[in-house]
């Protein structure tokens, strides 16, 4: 009997420490690890978030996030997402502008009618 009050007391105190967690922090799961951010106001909204793939849109969507971030002296994971977000943007645009471009003549100077391989005939 008392075995199992023993594990209902360990239960209850895991529980208790799970929902003070909830409440007071946001588990952030970022490129480089999991972060513990304190809250801004206690409330159950975004216990955990996985910001490895957010873009600047999904930031616009968590401002209280955001907020806890830089009130923690984190900010770097906000600028990181968003920087991360531009450069893939801005690879699948080149990548499009590559596949659509035309191959480059090896000898650049024959489009513009220089002869490069010929002797010159007028000395």
């Amino acid at each position: 009997m008392f075995a199992r009050v023993r594990w209902f007391a360990l239960g209850l105190i895991c529980g208790a420490g799970v929902i003070f967690v909830g409440l007071k922090y946001h588990v952030v799961h970022a490129q480089d690890g999991i972060h513990l951010v304190p809250k801004v106001s206690a409330d159950f909204s975004e216990p955990y978030v996985d910001v490895r793939q957010f873009q600047v849109t999904d930031w616009n969507e968590h401002p209280e996030l955001a907020a806890a971030l830089v009130k923690a002296e984190k900010g770097h994971l906000v600028a990181d997402g968003s920087v991360e977000a531009v450069r893939q943007t801005m690879d699948r645009f080149f990548d499009r502008f590559n596949q659509s471009e035309e191959p480059v003549d090896e000898q650049p100077s024959a489009r513009f009618g220089f002869r490069t391989s010929e002797p010159d005939s007028r000395r």
